[in-house]
């Protein structure tokens, strides 16, 4: 979780210091402020998928340090800061989860945040070729087992579940996506007998 000021009002001339305080697990390797472009809001600047790291334009103002410290304020300075986070969170990894058709399977999500967070489903099947079009699963019953928790059960596996799964956490902080869970579905063995 990553906290700032909402808006800080100064004169010209003047200093400001504005603090990032992050609570994450495991703790912060990277704190760091940027000054975003006027003309893109902070969730377009940062919008990334779980694994992806910041990456800052070389043109652009930035401070390696949790503080905004700005002396002397010029008319230039005005405008969105966006204060990001990184830990050694990394995508996991995961092998694929092979089902065969017909199959139950269970795809499992623990992220706690405050406030609790709430969970969406998302899923890409493997012939799309855009990575970032993604489909709510809704024909599939998502069970939350606890507040921090959920776990999305696909009864009956069929071929046309084959593809990428992602649970997005939510809450009225922000929202997360978790690293893609491959699911490849092989159909039935037929034998020649």
């Amino acid at each position: 979780m990553v906290t700032t000021n909402r808006f800080v009002y100064s004169r010209l001339g003047r200093s400001i210091r504005v603090p990032c305080e992050v609570l994450s697990n495991p703790p912060p390797e990277k704190v760091f402020w940027y000054h975003a472009r006027s003309n893109v809001s902070g969730s377009e600047s940062m919008k990334l998928l779980a694994g992806q790291r910041a990456k800052i334009n070389p043109g652009m103002r930035h401070w390696f340090s949790p503080v905004l410290e700005i002396n002397s304020i010029a008319s230039e300075d005005a405008g969105l800061y966006v204060c990001v986070a990184e830990n050694k969170l990394q995508p996991s990894g995961q092998k694929p989860v092979v089902r065969r058709t017909e199959s139950a399977t269970t795809l499992f999500v623990y992220c706690p945040g405050l406030p609790l967070p709430n969970f969406r489903w998302k899923w890409r099947p493997r012939s799309c070729t855009d990575p970032m079009s993604l489909r709510e699963k809704n024909m599939f019953r998502p069970l939350d087992r606890a507040r921090d928790e959920a776990e999305l059960i696909l009864p009956t596996v069929e071929l046309q579940d084959d593809g990428f799964y992602f649970c997005e956490a939510y809450n009225g902080i922000g929202d997360a996506m978790s690293s893609p869970t491959d699911v490849t579905v092989i159909g039935k063995f037929l034998s020649n007998q």
